[in-house]
């Protein structure tokens, strides 16, 4: 087990290399894409008619709902990891 202090100074690179260690958990995170995709595309697509509003509107509401998923991914992770 990393400590906390060793954890603090770890390159991203062997962050990344470690990712098989974190377990099966991060093949969930593959159940956030067609989620994202589609609530995205009906909430556009209740919004405005035109095709090209649409997709506009699905990709800045995707980016938003990818952007506090990831928010709340690091403060949970943060959370974990600090809180030794």
């Amino acid at each position: 087990m990393i400590s906390a202090a060793e954890h603090r100074t770890m390159p991203v690179s062997e962050l990344i290399h470690a990712a098989p260690l974190w377990g099966v958990a991060a093949n969930d995170f593959w159940y956030a894409l067609p989620l994202l995709v589609s609530s995205s595309l009906v909430y556009a697509g209740t919004r405005y008619e035109a095709k090209e509003d649409i997709v506009r509107g699905a990709l800045r509401f995707g980016v938003w709902v990818a952007a506090f998923m990831l928010v709340v991914f690091a403060v949970l992770y943060a959370i974990i990891t600090f809180w030794q």
